[in-house]
């Protein structure tokens, strides 16, 4: 395996394990178990509580620590590599960045604990989502699309535009799903948002599949997104519907909601940078020194 294609493995595990945080973190949310442990960074004064494994609120809370050490000591073995590695400066820096970002985002858990603060929760969950983009930026970064030439075709600077806009509305519908879980707030926001999410998208499928259907490493992530979209808007019905029935379902679904939301945007990102890659002057080969 060369080098490359280390440092990318590398990327890839930190993307996966800052989803599995997200995960972990959305039960702790719908558990309402966040304060499970009135202690950080141990838990009831130890690393490894009694009856957490048995304890679905033990379970989901300590499990989401465990995860995060874990994502922090895999991002720092990512920076290094990066540094040693990647000729591309700025590929460097995000390895640094996202280091540090990790670090932050373990205090402001810390912190939702010790000050037993939702306004910290809250802000905790819209950073993890931020996290989670900057994990799969890089593990696209390191990825063999980012590194080749890319297929020759019509520019994608409108694809980009499209891609990016829909990337923020992506983002800001997460952040008001994270306000309504944390601290309340009317639902029609957070369906006001979905519409808008819903058009954004809509807007890039004529772009992807009309201006550049022959295309796979583009039409093949559109494709996702669009999927993605389906599957959320119907866990955001469903999720709806179990939070007013209680029960079982109204810790699931929401969950779950969460996490293809998650799913979503980082499927938008990947079309955004696939776009931008391919728009001049970045359809270029990359230098030696970052293969």
């Amino acid at each position: 395996m060369s080098n490359a294609a280390r440092t990318h493995v590398l990327a890839i595990v930190a993307a996966v394990l800052t989803f599995l945080t997200l995960t972990f973190g959305g039960f702790v949310t719908s558990l309402e178990a966040g304060m499970v442990f009135l202690d950080w960074p141990t838990s009831d004064g130890s690393f490894n509580p009694p009856g957490w494994l048995r304890e679905p609120d033990k379970f989901s809370e300590h499990g989401h620590r465990l995860i995060g050490a874990t994502l922090g000591l895999v991002t720092i073995a990512l920076a290094v590599s990066l540094q040693r590695r990647d000729g591309r400066r700025f590929v460097r820096v995000l390895g640094w960045v996202a280091l540090a970002a990790v670090s932050l985002q373990g205090l402001l858990g810390g912190l939702r604990v010790t000050e037993d603060s939702g306004n910290l929760a809250l802000l905790h969950g819209c950073t993890g989502q931020a996290l989670f983009c900057l994990m799969v930026a890089l593990a696209y970064l390191t990825s063999r699309d980012a590194r080749e030439v890319p297929e020759p075709g019509a520019d994608t600077r409108q694809l980009a535009v499209a891609a990016g806009a829909a990337l923020l509305a992506v983002y800001l519908q997460v952040v008001l799903g994270a306000q309504l879980r944390h601290v309340g707030g009317p639902v029609q926001t957070h369906i006001l948002g979905a519409v808008v999410v819903a058009g954004s998208i809509l807007w890039i499928l004529p772009v992807a599949f009309l201006r550049h259907a022959g295309r796979r490493p583009i039409v093949r992530p559109v494709g996702l997104v669009f999927v993605l979209l389906l599957v959320q808007i119907g866990l955001g019905l469903a999720a709806n519907d179990a939070i007013d029935a209680k029960g079982k379902d109204a810790v699931v679904l929401p969950s779950l909601h969460q996490e293809v939301g998650a799913l979503l945007l980082a499927a938008t990102l990947l079309v955004c940078l696939r776009a931008v890659r391919r728009m001049q002057p970045f359809a270029a080969p990359v230098a030696e020194g970052a293969r």
